[in-house]
């Protein structure tokens, strides 16, 4: 184990997205256990948007390494949600969460996508882009275009060109290795 991890933070801080009318759901593709650090939730936490404080903690996956710091109360109501692959868990963009470090021989890999309302705007100064699901176009993003195959070439290219707008820092760190919550 490297150590890297993901702190105890809310999506809802730094994705800009409001209303918090959102829900994440997390795609297990692989076993996703407590030994290879799969996604602990605090029940409730949904209701309010926590302080956060960003660090230099090189062994934090998150891009800005933004953590809460509530000391031991943030493990009481706390809950792991281990999976098998195919399994998802959902939970609301304010919910506080994190994932502990792989101490395993086995990754743990996953596909977090993100449902919300079309009335949801985001208040970054770049828009992250969307697939519409359901309904008509939504204004405030731009629609990204769907894969011709598999591991399409033109579909990588528009998903790294896509984070690199949203966090132009950061771009290079997206990879295989580099699942987050």
């Amino acid at each position: 184990s490297d150590g890297a991890f993901v702190s105890w933070h809310q999506d809802a801080l730094y994705v800009g997205l409001d209303p918090a009318d959102v829900v994440t759901a997390w795609l297990a593709l692989t076993p996703s256990t407590v030994a290879n650090g799969c996604l602990r939730v605090k029940l409730g936490s949904h209701q309010e948007l926590l302080q956060h404080r960003v660090t230099d903690d090189k062994l934090n996956l998150l891009l800005k390494g933004q953590t809460i710091d509530l000391g031991e109360e943030m493990d009481k109501g706390s809950t792991d949600l281990e999976l098998e692959p195919g399994q998802i868990s959902l939970h609301h963009i304010r919910t506080v969460h994190k994932s502990g470090p792989n101490v395993s021989d086995k990754r743990r890999v996953g596909i977090a996508i993100r449902y919300m309302a079309g009335h949801v705007k985001q208040s970054l100064e770049h828009h992250d882009t969307v697939t519409v699901v359901r309904g008509p176009p939504v204004p405030f993003y731009e629609a990204e275009s769907a894969p011709v195959s598999d591991l399409d070439e033109a579909a990588r290219a528009q998903h790294l060109k896509s984070v690199q707008r949203v966090h132009p820092d950061h771009g290079s760190r997206i990879g295989v290795n580099n699942v987050q919550d």
